[in-house]
């Protein structure tokens, strides 16, 4: 089996929470206005983070939510009073702030769900606990699943990455009871990729079906570090497995490449077109792409000599002639609208050696 695709993505440093973190907060200092609310905030967030990263693995910047007010902070297109909002949110998430001092600000839910511990959802009589959006899988680090719930995430997803659900009960339960069981399978296709897995990634978020073949898990870049979106077909482990691989590889390589931009390939303002969904990205993402179908091809074969089922091997097979066939494509595309990229033959030359 291709073992170097395998070992590629199993790399995983507890450090990079707080790295990313750092990086982002000095960069949102430098961008708002030095004597305002938002610049106040940040300076005692990144005074806590030197205290944290003195103290050990500040296991409290494990949370997606704080990197959701931090990128939004960094972004110049939002007002500074949208601003003061995300900083006033970002206490609450690193422990520095009450919800209550949030109460006012027209917010539905708060996603307290690694600093609290709990989801708030706004009532007459102010912030009330929803734990029944909440579900806990086992593990070497805790994995939040939170389950779909109209206005989850109405702060910052679109409707038509998070559509209303009307799911609830058992069909919820069955859909986390696949992802215990790909976590599982991913187990067993490297223990040391499951590993690394359950420490870069903190939040699962169930959304409300899609069954779109185009777009079956998404994440948010750093703006969502470490939470990851997933449609989930009850039953299906196979297919689990492939979106969680996907989404876990995009969440390593945004992180690596933001930390070590040199490493980067490809500019946002050039398009490629993907051979595997028909739709025109960016060409970081479609390099991304690239590797990760390198990545998804290694564990459908291993999943082809490990499955003992016709119809599970039928559908193998088949996604396997789909990989095949695209990544060729792919690399033509690329290579063409990357011309003279040496991080770009870099990458082709390290799939072609890591398969068998």
């Amino acid at each position: 089996m291709a073992g170097r695709i395998r070992s590629a993505f199993s790399h995983s440093n507890s450090e990079d929470w707080s790295l990313v973190a750092r990086l982002l907060c000095e960069r949102a200092i430098a961008r708002v206005a030095p004597s305002g609310m938002v610049c106040s905030i940040l300076r005692s967030l990144l005074e806590n983070l030197a205290r944290c990263e003195h103290e050990g693995y500040p296991s409290g910047l494990a949370d997606p939510e704080v990197f959701l007010r931090l990128y939004a902070l960094n972004d110049r297109k939002i007002a500074e009073q949208k601003k003061i909002l995300h900083a006033a949110l970002l206490l609450v998430h690193c422990r520095l702030a009450d919800p209550e001092d949030v109460s006012d600000t027209g917010l539905r839910f708060l996603r307290l769900v690694h600093s609290h511990g709990q989801i708030l959802c706004l009532s007459r009589g102010g912030w009330s606990e929803c734990q029944s959006l909440i579900a806990t899988t086992s593990g070497l680090v805790p994995l939040q699943v939170l389950l779909p719930a109209n206005g989850l995430f109405d702060d910052f997803l679109p409707a038509s990455l998070y559509r209303p659900s009307k799911q609830r009960g058992s069909v919820e339960l069955d859909r986390v009871a696949t992802i215990e069981m790909a976590m599982e399978t991913l187990k067993a296709y490297s223990s040391e990729l499951y590993k690394n897995f359950r420490l870069r990634i903190r939040t699962i978020a169930l959304t409300p079906p899609i069954r779109d073949e185009a777009r079956r898990s998404f994440s948010c870049r750093l703006g969502y570090y470490g939470g990851i979106f997933i449609d989930v077909i009850p039953g299906d482990v196979i297919d689990a497995v492939v979106n969680l691989l996907h989404e876990y590889c995009h969440q390593q390589l945004w992180s690596f490449w933001f930390l070590r931009p040199e490493s980067a390939i490809g500019e946002e303002g050039v398009s490629v077109r993907s051979p595997f969904t028909g739709r025109a990205l960016p060409a970081p993402v479609m390099a991304q792409a690239y590797l990760i179908y390198s990545a998804t091809l290694d564990f459908l074969r291993w999943a082809a000599l490990s499955s003992n089922q016709r119809p599970a091997l039928d559908r193998i097979a088949n996604d396997i002639q789909k990989i095949e066939r695209g990544l060729p494509e792919l690399k033509a595309s690329l290579s063409k609208s990357l011309r003279n990229s040496s991080s770009l033959t870099d990458l082709f030359a390290f799939c072609e050696q890591a398969r068998p």
